[in-house]
């Protein structure tokens, strides 16, 4: 019952009158203040985006990137605007902090066997 009254939008559900379907709302709940105020803030940033871009189209300004030549095309992947597979970069790196990840773990559960054997 607490998860009920704390809800803004409490889930209930409408019989319809010519059958025996239920239809049922969604329930919402309560945003808290610092919610609210991320959400406003990006309501906010998002009607300046659009603003600018409108008035970068009215003035006719040429956009930096067409955004229709990046999204017409089908694709695979998708990492920075990239099709197809990523290309990752061939050096050891990566497999030398996997290998020092397995090795820290390795070495932890050393240690809880060594206590547990104490």
């Amino acid at each position: 019952m607490r998860t009920y009254d704390t809800m803004e939008v409490q889930s209930t559900a409408c019989k319809s009158i010519n059958s025996d379907k239920l239809i049922f709302n969604y329930a919402i709940r309560k945003k808290d203040m610092d919610e609210e105020r991320r959400l406003n803030l990006l309501r906010t940033q998002r009607k300046i985006e659009l603003r600018q871009k409108l008035k970068r189209m009215e003035e006719k300004i040429m956009e930096i990137i067409d955004e229709a030549e990046y999204t017409s095309a089908f694709e695979n992947y998708m990492m920075n605007r990239i099709s197809g597979k990523p290309r990752f970069m061939d050096d050891d790196s990566i497999a030398q902090a996997a290998e020092s990840f397995i090795e820290e773990r390795l070495r932890r559960q050393r240690e809880k066997n060594d206590k547990l054997n104490a």
